[in-house]
């Protein structure tokens, strides 16, 4: 059995000799992460492709070359976030001289997902070193390939004093959350984020979650239905609708659902797949039990187009379901892959209150022309994002931190925000001297 507790002091003890702080070393740290990733290309494509049956053009958009990004993002701006931030003030009489600086927590537990694991896994990561932590990565379980080969990459990047990586199941995420660690990222299911808050909880350590949820695309009478079908569906068949970020549901005004609908299946026809099943940007699912969960999902309303499953290969074609309300089995919980149930609506803004009456989403999607529309979009919709007209299939915009809300996640990451978030704001305060004090 590892001697994690052994393993965890080597980090402390580094971190404590302040070189994981110092600004050569953070971006020497992500220029050797950045080598090692573009050295292990081919084979981490392999290495997805092999455990996930993710295409390799899906994996190099929605996971490398946002770590390229990211690194990138921090190679230019790293030193200019970290300059102190001066206050002059005046308290009791007295002048004062205050700068906040940005100090790292020490050491950062990463629990990886499976869904996107070279982005889960090292995103993070990327912004606690630069944020001037120590760290340890555990990637997702049941994926050797791909866990193996992160941790590889962690062995030739790092030395073992700055990043450690372990391997292993449920077993030792428990044991690595009991390590007196001073913040946790977790990626993944909201049951499980429950367990670790509890654990954290006992010694007040920080978190930083992000857990999906159910995300609605709501379409106006005035959207341009065409485009939003096009655009729904696309984020759909992007890895199976394997993302936290995929569309979950879609609700439509009652006055245009029926178009709707067969823009969806006009759309569907367009792509002239003759085997939707068996295509291979049809990624398989992960796991056995997640395809024999969506399976029974399938008869949750009118099947309107796929529904085929092949159990051998695990893959489930693209289905819009029809005739299906808030109480169906589909809309119970996350779907996570690719079944787009369409429900109606009358009112915007009693769908929107119905949408905030369930768990807070991590996005809400919505396709309108109309400017009363945004404006109770904007104003009412409770969510980590808001995103109008437009879906960013497979995209992953750095500048803009990812944050959930309630049970779609806790803090936010991603560039300058990755930064602040495994950091925290010191401040050094001076009185000034009565001789200055006299000369003003």
């Amino acid at each position: 059995m590892v001697d994690l507790e052994a393993g965890f002091m080597t980090l402390r003890n580094y971190f404590n000799t302040g070189q994981s702080k110092d600004l050569p070393q953070r971006l020497a740290a992500l220029g050797n992460l950045s080598t090692a990733l573009q050295h292990h290309e081919q084979q981490l494509l392999a290495a997805v492709s092999a455990d996930l049956g993710k295409p390799a053009e899906n994996t190099l958009q929605s996971e490398l070359l946002p770590l390229y990004r990211e690194i990138k993002l921090f190679q230019r701006h790293l030193s200019r976030w970290l300059r102190p931030e001066p206050v002059r003030h005046l308290a009791d009489g007295f002048w004062y001289r205050s700068v906040t600086v940005r100090e790292p927590y020490g050491v950062i537990l990463i629990l990886g997902n499976w869904s996107a694991p070279l982005r889960y896994s090292f995103l993070p990561l990327i912004d606690v070193l630069a944020a001037g932590n120590c760290a340890i990565l555990k990637p997702p379980a049941h994926q050797p390939h791909v866990s193996q080969l992160i941790a590889r990459i962690c062995r030739e990047a790092f030395t073992p004093t700055l990043v450690q990586c372990q391997l292993g199941g449920d077993e030792l995420s428990e044991r690595l959350v009991r390590l007196p660690v001073d913040h946790i990222v977790f990626t993944g299911r909201a049951q499980t984020a429950v367990g670790i808050m509890k654990q954290a909880a006992r010694r007040l350590t920080p978190l930083t979650l992000a857990l999906g949820g159910k995300v609605p695309c709501i379409v106006t009478a005035a959207a341009d239905l065409k485009q939003a079908a096009l655009e729904i569906i696309n984020s759909k068949r992007f890895n199976s609708g394997q993302d936290c970020e995929a569309v979950d549901y879609c609700l439509v005004d009652a006055a245009v659902k029926d178009r709707f609908l067969d823009e969806l299946v006009n759309y569907m026809r367009s792509l002239n797949d003759l085997d939707p099943l068996h295509n291979p940007l049809n990624q398989r699912l992960s796991q056995p039990d997640q395809y024999e969960r969506l399976c029974r999902l399938l008869s949750s309303g009118r099947v309107v187009w796929g529904g085929r499953a092949d159990d051998k290969e695990r893959k489930i074609e693209l289905t819009i379901l029809d005739r299906v309300g808030f109480q169906s089995p589909v809309m119970q919980q996350e779907i996570f892959g690719p079944i787009l149930p369409v429900l109606s609506y009358s009112k915007l803004p009693q769908t929107i209150e119905t949408v905030n009456s369930y768990p807070h989403p991590l996005l809400i999607y919505a396709f309108t022309q109309a400017e009363e529309d945004r404006a109770l979009l904007e104003q009412f919709a409770v969510c980590g994002a808001l995103w109008l007209n437009g879906i960013p299939v497979g995209q992953v915009i750095n500048e803009i931190p990812k944050s959930g809300i309630g049970a779609s996640g806790l803090g936010a990451y991603q560039g300058a925000e990755g930064l602040r978030r495994f950091s925290y704001p010191r401040t050094l305060i001076r009185r000034q001297s009565l001789r200055f004090m006299e000369r003003r």
